[in-house]
């Protein structure tokens, strides 16, 4: 009888345990789920605080996650395209179809595979200009798990400047040529 007894004491202990055991779980699982939940805040938070379009696609080209500054540098016909799984190649081609992109007019299946060529290994920055007249500077990295990352700066007024720049410099140039073919002195 003393040996069922002690059985029964030895069982009671180790569901005891076991109990115990779980109830940690529980809470180290809650605590870790909290822990994970506040880490994606923070992330989601300093995506969205940064200044230009942000985009991580999979290694299998999906959207991952984004910001607003990238989903707004879209045109309205293919801002409702950008969204999370959605391919690469979709929003791109959703994009070219609907004349957002002024690189791609009159040839726009070889530009779709020139730019899917760069997006799947890119050599660093690039410029493209968007139909409306902005300017997008990209710039692509791969990631570690074969994913894309890349962030998207609005250059427009960057390239105003320069134009204004040039238009500048061949005014002058005009205007020394004119004084050089007939502008001078005729009196001498």
């Amino acid at each position: 009888m003393a040996a069922v007894d002690s059985a029964y004491t030895d069982f009671d202990s180790d569901r005891a345990m076991v109990e115990r055991s779980q109830e940690l779980s529980s809470k180290e699982l809650s605590e870790a789920r909290d822990k994970a939940t506040e880490a994606q805040r923070r992330l989601v938070d300093a995506i969205e605080s940064i200044s230009e379009g942000f985009s991580l696609y999979d290694a299998d080209d999906k959207l991952v996650i984004y910001n607003r500054r990238y989903r707004d540098m879209h045109g309205t016909a293919s801002i409702n395209v950008v969204n999370q799984g959605v391919s690469f190649e979709t929003i791109l081609r959703n994009a070219t179809a609907s004349g957002e992109i002024r690189d791609a007019e009159g040839r726009v299946e070889a530009w779709i595979e020139q730019r899917l060529a760069q997006h799947r290994d890119p050599k660093g920055t690039h410029v493209q200009r968007r139909s409306d007249g902005r300017w997008i500077q990209i710039n692509e990295r791969k990631t570690d798990d074969g994913g894309t990352v890349a962030t998207y700066t609005d250059i427009t007024d960057v390239k105003k400047a320069e134009q204004a720049i040039q238009e500048e410099r061949t005014a002058a140039a005009r205007h020394r040529r004119g004084r050089a073919y007939g502008g001078g002195d005729r009196n001498l």
